[in-house]
């Protein structure tokens, strides 16, 4: 089935005149009659908002060797499959959620702990060393073998 065809099936099958996909797509409803009749080929944009419209992957629609009657019917029957699977998938995810929520708790506690003693720890360290104001450290004068040598160049 070649593109044209399977774009007026499927605007067809979702019951919407030439007039209705053109708007929604912002187009004229000439460019939607000569895309279905095989006159002109839309644009990789308007490709895009087509696969959007009629809910159809691009390449679906591009691929001629593929039905699009046996690809609707194949994602039809899966969606049945997927539906059973998606209730078990929602409950596990849920317990997931909740055991990464605890080790996060759990990881944030540890990390708070571990702060809270190394603080501890660093105030004694405080504490026990002497400290010394740093005006005293200054040294008033240069050690003597620097004393006139400070600005004197020898050349």
């Amino acid at each position: 089935m070649q593109l044209y065809e399977k774009l007026a099936w499927l605007r067809r099958e979702k019951g919407i005149s030439q007039l209705t996909a053109a708007e929604a797509l912002k187009v004229s409803r000439q460019a939607i009659s000569r895309w279905e009749v095989g006159t002109a080929v839309p644009t990789t944009d308007n490709l895009k908002y087509l696969s959007e419209l009629y809910d159809v992957p691009v390449d679906v629609l591009l691929d001629d060797s593929q039905d699009i009657h046996a690809w609707r019917e194949s994602q039809q029957s899966g969606q049945a499959e997927s539906d059973g699977l998606e209730q078990g998938t929602a409950q596990t995810g849920t317990a997931q959620k909740k055991r990464i929520a605890a080790i996060l708790t759990l990881v944030l506690a540890i990390g708070i702990g571990v702060g809270i003693m190394i603080g501890a720890v660093s105030g004694k360290r405080e504490e026990q060393e002497e400290i010394i104001p740093w005006n005293d450290t200054k040294q008033e004068t240069l050690p003597d073998e620097r004393k006139g040598k400070m600005f004197s160049f020898d050349w």
